[in-house]
C-alpha cells in the first residue's frame, strides 16, 4: 500500500506522510523497510507540529522511537536521542497550547 502511495503522488508526498508512516510501520520487517517506517513517521511528526498538532506530532514520534528501538542498528542510538528530543518538544508544545474553553 504504501508503495502504491508513493508511486501515485511522486515527490508531493507531504499530504500522505501520516499515510506512509502508518503503512511502512505495519509492514517493517526487513531494515530497509524499518527505515522507510521510521523516515515518515519522523517526517509527519515533523509536519504535524509545523501545523500545531503537537499531540499529534507526540504520536508520530513515540512510533518512530518504537521502529528505532524495534530495528536496532549501529545508528539508533542517535536517531534515538534525536527523536527523544523532537517528542519532548511536542509534548512541551502539547503542554502549552491553550485549550478550548466553553461558550
Amino acid at each position: 500500500m504504501a508503495e502504491a502511495i508513493e508511486s501515485i503522488h511522486g515527490e508531493a508526498l507531504d499530504d500522505q506522510l501520516p499515510a506512509l508512516a502508518h503503512h511502512w510501520a505495519r509492514a517493517s520487517a526487513p531494515a530497509a523497510q524499518a527505515a522507510r517506517a521510521i523516515d515518515y513517521a519522523t517526517r509527519a511528526g515533523d509536519r504535524a507540529l509545523a501545523q500545531l498538532a503537537p499531540d499529534e506530532a507526540a504520536a508520530f514520534y513515540a512510533k518512530a522511537i518504537e521502529l528505532v528501538d524495534a530495528a536496532g542498528g549501529p545508528t539508533a542510538d542517535g536517531a534515538r536521542l534525536e527523536l527523544l528530543i523532537a517528542l519532548g518538544e511536542a509534548e512541551r508544545q502539547a503542554a502549552t497550547a491553550p485549550t478550548a474553553t466553553p461558550s
